[in-house]
């Protein structure tokens, strides 16, 4: 980019948050987690160890959105959710080490209730807003 034509505005630069829903929180972050259910759901114990192996831990909402790539990560009206996400796959990830066949499905449990929570608080924005 030529600097005389640069933006005054660093944030101009920057891609926009894909498919961001009424919390601020985009849609396709629900997608990076799926992956991890859907292996465990077509694969089994075996297929979701083996996903994590190949892929290592599941991004946390930041490490997806990075804010020096896009405007609006975290804002303060998103800012607990993404903490509460982030902190939820932190937790997950730290179990990763010890995934096997036996906890294959609670860890996958604990994965459905990264999603259930933000689609609770989409289903609790939706009843506020009304």
């Amino acid at each position: 980019m030529n600097p005389e034509n640069a933006p005054d505005n660093p944030e101009e630069v920057k891609k926009q948050l894909p498919q961001r829903d009424e919390l601020g929180v985009s849609r396709d972050y629900i997608n990076v987690v799926f992956s991890a259910i859907g292996r465990y759901d077509a694969l089994g114990a075996k297929g979701l160890i083996e996903y994590f192996q190949k892929n290592g831990a599941l991004q946390t909402y930041e490490e997806r959105f990075p804010s020096s790539e896009y405007r609006d990560v975290v804002t303060p009206e998103n800012q607990e959710i993404i903490s509460r996400i982030d902190e939820m796959v932190n937790s997950l990830n730290a179990k990763i080490p010890d995934l096997n066949e036996e906890n294959a499905a609670d860890f996958t449990e604990e994965v459905r209730q990264i999603v259930r929570f933000i689609l609770k608080q989409r289903l609790a924005n939706k009843e506020n807003t009304k």
